[in-house]
């Protein structure tokens, strides 16, 4: 759905059928999503990616539900959080009540439940300031209208140039392969590396060479704040 297709989620699940149903699920949706199998996985990809919405269970090892949120929190007071749970944890749910959460759903998911919710949490981001992101000083990208603004002006981008530019924003500040970006880009293998380096060298030209940064025949990173 194109009012998903900008955003990127966070979706923390121990048990693995659930987990690859739920997966597959906002996969379709979404323009990523990241995976983990308890809050501790979590709480690191939290960190090392673009995290638009957050689902996750309750009852997890390691780092569980409530305490994943809770560090959350303190990095994040208006990311909307969903939390999924069996009806036997309702008591315990009520903890979460001033962590500020989107919904709670009771498994097993109804998936008209589930879209319904997903489309509070994309309101909630709308709503708020998050929508627009510094990537560096005077350049802003609104996820929202998916517009770049450099130094006030709106940068002109190719469609090519924004699937580009979108899937490298959602691995921000991590190196992205040749491979990786050219598939997402053409939503195929059947490409050129010759191609996907004239992207980059016009994205460079507009954006700034230093925030995409070329590592000679491996990849590039998006550097952001």
């Amino acid at each position: 759905m194109v009012e998903f297709k900008n955003f990127c989620v966070l979706y923390a699940e121990d048990d693995l059928e659930v987990q690859a149903n739920i997966s597959k699920i906002l996969s379709l949706l979404f323009l990523k999503v990241h995976v983990a199998s308890d809050g501790e996985e979590a709480l690191e990809l939290f960190k090392k990616n673009n995290i638009h919405i957050i689902i996750t269970d309750y009852e997890m090892p390691r780092v569980d539900g409530y305490k994943f949120i809770l560090k959350i929190r303190e990095m994040s007071q208006t990311i909307p959080i969903v939390v999924l749970s069996s009806h036997t944890q309702k008591e315990k749910l009520m903890n979460c009540i001033p962590l500020k959460l989107i919904e709670y759903l009771e498994k097993p998911i109804i998936y008209e439940k589930l879209l319904q919710t997903l489309k509070k949490c994309v309101k909630e981001i709308k709503n708020s300031a998050d929508v627009e992101v510094m990537i560096g000083e005077d350049i802003f990208y609104n996820i929202e209208s998916n517009h770049i603004q450099k130094n006030a002006k709106t940068l002109k981008l190719t469609a090519l140039e924004m699937r580009a530019f979108e899937y490298m924003f959602s691995k921000k500040n991590i190196l992205v392969s040749n491979e990786e970006l050219g598939f997402y880009v053409y939503d195929s293998h059947d490409y050129s590396v010759g191609a996907i380096k004239n992207i980059i060298y016009r994205l460079r030209k507009k954006l700034g060479r230093e925030f995409m940064q070329n590592h000679k025949d491996i990849g590039y990173i998006l550097k952001s704040l």
